[in-house]
């Protein structure tokens, strides 16, 4: 681990300022989407709760690729830098359910919550990356899972390390793509040839990277049974907590 520089890498200074300008009227979309969603100005027809439920789903989207275009940034410039903390992996991903669960349903996929302790499972995390590697395992379920399957995000603990699973019924990954999901741009080929989904193929890239700097892991599986499972595991947090640091890691 290194400190943090002070100096601005250029091509991240650059890039930092255009997601921040970007961030902003994104921001102003969502609220005012979310305002017509819970029906401040007036009641919705169907047809209109439609249409706002794709303003917000397309405004979420627009955010991930916003920090996801940074992300690469900092992966391009070889430093990653995170502010760990403590941080509740069951409020985490109860947050993403609910965030999800309209554009899941929009994908014609059931989106599940499966939690092993309804209390707090703190663990050792920068809550921004943190949000955003899960993201990327819901946006490849979203990507990858035929509508009509099962897509559920779980939580477990052994009391030192805790785990995020994002699990489908989908088609599976084959034995020897495993390793690879995780690799830039890569796309999974099947014995029917390379599978064709929307994306730049970073997403989980950018996983991994946000993982590793927060001194954790990341991997996949694919058994006899359908479907996949994407697994986060972190540290748990000690119980009497810890002061927040900042940290850079440099690749």
């Amino acid at each position: 681990m290194h400190d943090t520089l002070t100096t601005a890498t250029p091509g991240l200074d650059v890039m930092d300022k255009l997601c921040h300008e970007l961030r902003r009227p994104l921001a102003v979309i969502h609220a005012y989407a979310e305002l017509l969603d819970d029906e401040v100005s007036g009641a919705l027809n169907d047809g209109q709760k439609d249409q706002v439920l794709t303003i917000l789903s397309a405004a979420d989207e627009l955010a991930i690729l916003v920090h996801s275009l940074y992300g690469l940034a900092e992966l391009d410039a070889g430093r990653v830098r995170t502010s760990i903390g403590t941080v509740d992996l069951n409020r985490v991903c109860a947050r993403l359910h609910e965030q999800y669960l309209p554009r899941f349903g929009q994908a014609n996929l059931e989106f599940a919550l499966r939690v092993e302790d309804e209390e707090r499972v703190d663990v050792r995390a920068d809550p921004d990356r943190l949000r955003l590697a899960l993201c990327q395992l819901l946006e490849n379920a979203l990507k990858y899972v035929p509508p009509g399957r099962r897509v559920e995000l779980a939580v477990s603990s052994d009391g030192e390390l805790a785990r995020a699973s994002v699990r489908d019924t989908g088609l599976g990954i084959p034995a020897e793509e495993l390793e690879r999901v995780f690799e830039r741009y890569h796309r999974v080929t099947r014995d029917e040839g390379l599978v064709t989904v929307k994306g730049a193929g970073v997403g989980l890239t950018l996983c991994k990277a946000f993982v590793e700097a927060m001194h954790g892991r990341v991997w996949a599986e694919s058994g006899d049974a359908p479907g996949a499972a994407l697994h986060v595991e972190l540290p748990v947090a000690a119980r009497s907590g810890a002061n927040v640091r900042e940290e850079e890691r440099v690749s």
